[in-house]
């Protein structure tokens, strides 16, 4: 996850956001972990503001 979160600011692809939130998903039930709650806050951090709906 760390690693992925310090590419993802250098790649614009909605198919990689995706596969982002299927990880943070997934590894939502390991949360109690303090390292894994880091990673993933960071991760989620680094994901784009998704924009309203028209």
């Amino acid at each position: 996850m760390h690693s992925l979160t310090r590419a993802l600011p250098f790649v614009s692809s909605a198919r990689v956001n995706t596969r982002v939130t299927e990880i943070l998903t997934a590894t939502a039930i390991w949360d109690r972990i303090p390292d894994v709650r880091t990673a993933r806050e960071h991760l989620r951090s680094m994901l784009p503001a998704e924009s309203p709906s028209a």
